[in-house]
C-alpha cells in the first residue's frame, strides 16, 4: 500500500557537525565542522520559508548544537515565526547563565544519558567526566522548570543495567524518557557487535510497556517503533515509523533524508524546496509505498500497519527496502502454524 503524507510536521536538523565529545555510536561521524555548512543567512532564510511552507516543529540537534555560535539566533527567528523548537544536546555545555537567558525559549531540551554508571557512559561518548556534567545540567534543567526529555541509546554494553535504568530516570524528574536503540551506523560500524538481538529488543519494548503502567506520569517513548509485539500477555498495540510520514532530517549542508539513522540524501535544501523533495524524491516515495518492502517485511501481514524499521535494513543490507532485521517476527512461522491449526 502506499501511503499517502502531508508535508511534515517536523524536521530535524543537524545544525553542526561539530560536536565536543567523540561518542562511539554517533552516526553522523560528529566532531569537525563540515566545509560546506549551511550559512547565517541561509539559515534565517530557510526558517522563514520553512514556516510559510508549514512546518510546525524544529528539533535543533547536531553534533552538538550549542557548538554552533548562531544556534540562538537561529531560534529565536524560529520562535517568532511561530515554530515550535526542541534542543538535543548532550548536556555538557550547559551552564545556569544560558539556560536562564536561552533555554527558557525552547518548547523542550533533550540530553542524552545511557548509563547510571559515570565511566560506562563515559566511554561510549568518548570524553572522561561527561556523565557527571550531564547530570550536573539536568538538575540544572529541573531547577529553572525547563521541560527536559532524556534519551538513551540501548545497545549489548548497557542492556545488562536496563533494569537499573528504568528506575534510575524517573528519579531524574524529567517528564520525558526517549529511549533508542543503536544502529551500527557512521562511528558504530566498528561496533557491530554491540547491536541488540531481535529477543534483546523485544524484551527492551515490554519493559517499556511495563514502565508506561508503572509511571503514567512520565512520557516514554522510543524512536523505533515500527513493529508490533504479538504478545497478547504484554498490554500495548502497535507503532509505526513517522520518517517520511510525519518528520524529515537534514544535515548541515542542507542535504534532507527522511531519518538520521538511514543516511540516505533525498535531495538538497540549497537547490530544491523542503516540499518538493517530500513530494517527489524516490527515497521518500519509496519509504511511504509498502509494496515496495522486500524479505519478510514485505510478505508479513502485518506489512501496512508496520513496515519495519528501514534504518536497521539499511544498515545490515544497504537496501532500506529490505526486511528488518530486529524484527523477531516470522510471518512464514505464523501461517504455517495457523494452516497446522486451520
Amino acid at each position: 500500500m502506499a501511503l499517502e503524507a502531508a508535508f511534515p510536521t517536523s524536521l530535524g536538523w543537524l545544525v553542526t557537525n561539530k560536536c565536543n565529545l567523540q561518542c562511539r555510536h554517533c552516526i553522523q561521524t560528529s566532531g569537525s565542522v563540515m566545509s560546506d555548512e549551511l550559512t547565517t543567512a541561509e539559515a534565517l532564510h530557510l526558517i522563514d520559508h520553512l514556516r510559510q511552507e508549514g512546518l510546525w516543529i524544529i528539533d535543533f540537534t547536531g553534533g552538538e548544537p550549542l557548538c554552533r555560535q548562531d544556534i540562538f539566533e537561529l531560534n529565536r527567528r524560529a520562535v517568532k515565526a511561530g515554530i515550535r523548537t526542541i534542543l538535543t544536546t548532550n548536556g555538557t555545555m550547559l551552564t545556569d547563565r544560558l539556560i536562564q537567558e536561552q533555554l527558557i525559549r525552547f518548547s523542550k531540551v533533550r540530553v542524552s544519558l545511557d548509563s547510571t554508571m559515570p565511566d560506562q557512559h563515559d566511554r561510549f561518548r568518548g570524553i572522561p567526566g561527561a556523565w557527571e556534567r550531564t547530570i550536573r545540567a539536568l538538575e540544572r534543567l529541573r531547577w529553572f522548570g525547563i521541560k527536559t526529555t532524556i534519551i538513551t541509546t540501548v545497545a549489548a554494553f548497557n542492556l545488562a543495567e536496563f533494569e537499573e535504568l528504568v528506575t534510575f530516570i524517573p528519579k531524574l524528574g524529567v517528564f520525558e524518557w526517549m529511549v533508542s536503540v543503536f544502529v551500527p551506523g557512521g562511528r558504530g560500524k566498528e561496533m557491530r557487535e554491540a547491536a541488540l538481538t531481535p529477543d534483546q529488543f523485544r524484551s527492551v519494548l515490554e519493559r517499556l510497556l511495563l514502565m508506561k503502567q508503572k509511571y503514567p506520569h512520565m512520557l516514554i517513548k522510543t524512536d523505533f517503533p515500527h513493529v508490533r509485539l504479538l504478545d497478547a500477555t504484554v498490554p500495548g498495540g502497535q507503532a509505526f515509523c513517522s520518517a517520511a510520514m510525519f518528520s524529515a532530517v537534514m544535515l548541515p549542508n542542507g542535504d534532507i533524508g527522511p531519518c538520521f539513522s538511514m543516511p540516505i540524501v533525498a535531495g538538497n535544501i540549497r537547490h530544491t524546496t523542503l516540499r518538493e523533495i517530500w513530494n517527489t524524491s524516490e527515497v521518500f516515495r519509496s519509504c511511504r509505498n509498502k509494496t515496495l518492502l522486500k524479505g519478510k517485511c514485505g510478505l508479513c501481514h502485518l506489512r501496512d500497519a508496520c513496515g519495519g524499521c528501514r534504518a536497521f535494513a539499511y544498515s545490515a543490507t544497504g537496501d532500506h527496502l529490505e526486511g528488518d532485521p530486529m524484527c523477531w517476527y516470522d510471518p512464514l512461522a505464523i501461517e504455517v502454524k495457523a494452516s497446522e491449526t486451520g
